[in-house]
Formats: C-alpha cells, sequence, structure tokens
C-alpha cells in the first residue's frame, strides 16, 4: 500500500511492525508529497520512529530523485530505488491507438483552445491561480483562437467551492470556465484527447499521475516546479515549468503555445516518445517485478 501522507505512514506502520516481526519482507513505498516536511516538523521521537522504519525496511521506494535525496538527508543511508508513477492500462492502451499525427491534427483545427486540469479543486492546487489566468485571458482580443479552462475534479471542501463559484459569477468566467467534478474512465480519456494542454499550478506535490497521463495523451504541460515534476518536465524541451504563484508566467507559457504552432507540434510529439520509453505500464511493471523478486528471492 503506497504511503501518501503523514497518516497513511502512521497507519500502515502497524502493518509493517508485524511484518518485521513475522520475518516477512517488507517494502516501504513513498508516495506522497507531505511526508518530508511531516518529518521535519515532528519532535524527536517521532523522527526517530520514522527514520527506524526506513532502516529496517527491506526496500524503499521513492517516485523521484528528489525524494531520494531528502530520504538521505534524514540519514537514510541504504539503497533506496526510484520508480515513478505510470497510467491506468486502459488509459494507454486508449492513446496507443491514437496517431500522434492524428492528435495533432485534431487539437491544432479546433477553434479553441482549452486548457486542461485534473485534480482537487483547491488552494494549495494553484486553482485560484488558474482562474485568475482565465480573467486576463478574456481580457485579451488579439489571440489567435478563443481560450476556454476545464477544471476536472473534487472540491477540497465547501468553503471553496463557494469561494469558487463567487469568483467566476462576481468575474463572468463562466463562458471561458468549466467545472465537470470528478471524471472517471471514458470520460476522462476523451478529456485528455479533446485538450490542448494540460496545466498544473500547484503549490505541493510528489510525482502527480496527471502529468504521467499528459505524456500519454501527447498534451504540451505548463507546471510549477515543485516536488519531482522536474524530472518529468524539462522546461522548454517538453513543457513549461514555473515558480508556484507565478501567474505572469504561467499565463506567458500558455500564450507560447497558443501562438506558436511549431513549439506545439514539437512538445506534443516529444512527450509522446517520453511516455512510450520511459513511463508506460509495461516499464513500470518490469521495474516492480524485479523488486519483489530481488526482496523475495
Amino acid at each position: 500500500q503506497p504511503i501518501t501522507s503523514d497518516i497513511g505512514l502512521l497507519k500502515y506502520s502497524v502493518f509493517f511492525q508485524i511484518a518485521k516481526f513475522m520475518r516477512i519482507p517488507a517494502i516501504l513505498h513513498l508516495h506522497g508529497g507531505r511526508l518530508y516536511s511531516f518529518y521535519k516538523e515532528s519532535n524527536k521521537l517521532v523522527r526517530a520512529y520514522v527514520r527506524n522504519m526506513l532502516r529496517r525496511a527491506d526496500s524503499v521506494i521513492v517516485m523521484g530523485e528528489i525524494w531520494k535525496k531528502r530520504l538521505q538527508e534524514m540519514g537514510i543511508k541504504k539503497p533506496i530505488k526510484i520508480i515513478p508513477n505510470t497510467v491506468e492500462f486502459e488509459f494507454a492502451h486508449y492513446f496507443e491507438k491514437k496517431s500522434p499525427e492524428d492528435l495533432l491534427s485534431i487539437r491544432l483545427n479546433d477553434n479553441t483552445f482549452k486548457v486542461l486540469y485534473v485534480g482537487r479543486l483547491s488552494e494549495e492546487k494553484g486553482t485560484f491561480d488558474l482562474l485568475e489566468v482565465a480573467l486576463r485571458l478574456k481580457a485579451l482580443d488579439n489571440l489567435r483562437k478563443p481560450v476556454s479552462i476545464v477544471l476536472a475534479g473534487p472540491f477540497k471542501d465547501s468553503k471553496t467551492e463557494k469561494a469558487i463559484e463567487n469568483f467566476l459569477t462576481n468575474e463572468s468566467l463562466s463562458d471561458i470556465v468549466t467545472i465537470k467534478g470528478v471524471v472517471t474512465g471514458d470520460g476522462k480519456m476523451r478529456l485528455y484527447e479533446s485538450a490542448s494542454i494540460f496545466t498544473l499550478p500547484s503549490y505541493i506535490e510528489n510525482f502527480p499521475i496527471t502529468l504521467v497521463e499528459s505524456l500519454a495523451a501527447g498534451l504540451p504541460v505548463v507546471s510549477t516546479r515543485v516536488g519531482a515534476i522536474g524530472e518529468i518536465i524539462r522546461d522548454g524541451e517538453n513543457g513549461y515549468l514555473l515558480r508556484p504563484g507565478d501567474i505572469d508566467g504561467l499565463l506567458k507559457a500558455i500564450l507560447r503555445l497558443i501562438s506558436d504552432e511549431n513549439v506545439y507540434r514539437r512538445i506534443s510529439l516529444l512527450n509522446k516518445m517520453r511516455f512510450l520509453s520511459e513511463y508506460s505500464p509495461s516499464r513500470i511493471l518490469s521495474k516492480w517485478l524485479d523488486l519483489y523478486s530481488s526482496v523475495i528471492y
């Protein structure tokens, strides 16, 4: 079970301790973006407990190089393996059937440039930064084509939902911003297929699956440089990376992808190739099978 938060760490530590007592191999898979800050903010007793778990694990798995370095900063000297996220087999298969050139043709010939965000709608995910970008985009009258922003995911809470709805109403953004709610299965795949680019203006992440999904769909990405995102997206090469809260930079990157079809085409094709070579389900599954074999045998 991936450990995605500080609560998860403490919760699953019970099963970890039972496994070690019974001499059953135990793998710790650190999957969340808050674990390091939780450790730094904890008292000495909790820190010692966390370090003890990490040192006694038969293997420790993290999502990216940045998290490996942070565990080493915590004094974990044992080998730490990096196994990144991948997408569901159905998602990968759906886009494997789609020609990259066909997807490009559909997107470039679309009358509207669609900016997609998939994830929780909240302040820490940069939702309000994206709404501010929508406001600025609406004020521009020299765009090559109209822009729409699609937000797909649950609201963090009722307070956030009301704040977002009030912003859309007060700034008259309902014609440019669409809130889809939680979208899964075929609906989610079609959402990625119809999008022009993917954006993730988050303030905290680990290794977001949504970016791997974007690569699989051949979408250019505009994201903040947090967590292991810099290992998925290389600024200026297969997307654009910004500081959290850089609304000007977010707007500039989106406008660049709207206006320059050559850059758009290059990034789209490169992301598709990167997914197949580095993040496809078969490649990641192979890494996990090798790991389990090394631990069990």
